[in-house]
């Protein structure tokens, strides 16, 4: 298409905000194109509430997470970013009682997202979920993944560190509930060590959806050890039942 002649193509991660892309593929198939990376309301949707359409529980997407989605697509090659369903922060559908709180979207984060400095220079919120995309030229979707005592699972995040990168947080989430199980988490080959749980790392407006503090395990990063580009991350089950993982973010 863009051999025929089209200008512009828009990267949509269907029904999510999603970070981790091929965008850098794309750009490199598509020099002449401009090329946009679409963003969403959402970054993980729950178990379908019975009886109702729009009938999923839903995290939010926060601030940081468009501002970090848009860096990294920045320093990935995309010339901008897109939104799509910005309106659902708003109630909608039959079934809203196991959905909300609801909020006005945040309009606010327009004015910062085509500014490349300022984003550059913001805390930074990295994440993967089990979206409903497809497998990408990245390989299969990496999320969920059910876990057995003894198995390690490895990720790939691509990240873009910045030097407000000091102490993070990297957290896993189960719908099932995490607790009572012995994990070990590697970035880039350092150990990180057990963390109290935090229900919201970077401060923002909204409490649908974020689970319960048995659904998570939650580590301490050490500054300095993430990189620009791809970032290993090694998860084991040391001990405990047989678990599927959704969700891992990691917070700077």
């Amino acid at each position: 298409m863009v051999e025929a002649g089209l200008e512009m193509v828009n990267l949509s991660g269907f029904f999510f905000t999603i970070q981790q892309t091929d965008l850098p593929e794309v750009r490199k198939m598509m020099p002449g194109a401009a090329v946009y990376l679409e963003m969403t309301h959402t970054t993980m949707t729950g178990p379908r509430i019975p009886g109702a359409w729009d009938n999923y529980p839903y995290l939010r997407a926060i601030d940081q997470q468009f501002y970090t989605a848009a860096h990294l697509a920045y320093a990935r090659g995309a010339d901008g970013v897109s939104l799509f369903n910005f309106h659902y922060y708003r109630e909608h559908g039959h079934d809203t009682a196991g959905r909300g709180p609801f909020n006005e979207p945040p309009f606010h984060v327009l004015k910062h997202l085509g500014d490349r400095t300022w984003l550059q220079n913001q805390p930074q919120w990295y994440l993967l979920s089990n979206d409903w995309s497809n497998p990408t030229l990245l390989g299969e979707r990496p999320l969920p993944k059910t876990f057995h005592p003894g198995e390690a699972h490895i990720f790939m995040l691509d990240l873009a560190p910045n030097a407000q990168n000091k102490k993070g947080l990297f957290r896993l989430r189960a719908l099932q509930g995490a607790s009572g199980r012995t994990w070990s988490v590697k970035l880039n080959g350092t150990q990180l060590e057990a963390a109290d749980y935090v229900a919201k790392p970077i401060d923002h407006p909204y409490d649908a959806f974020l689970g319960q503090a048995s659904e998570y395990a939650c580590f301490s990063c050490p500054p300095g050890i993430a990189r620009d580009g791809l970032n290993q991350v090694a998860v084991s089950m040391e001990q405990g039942d047989p678990l599927t993982v959704e969700y891992l973010d990691l917070v700077f």
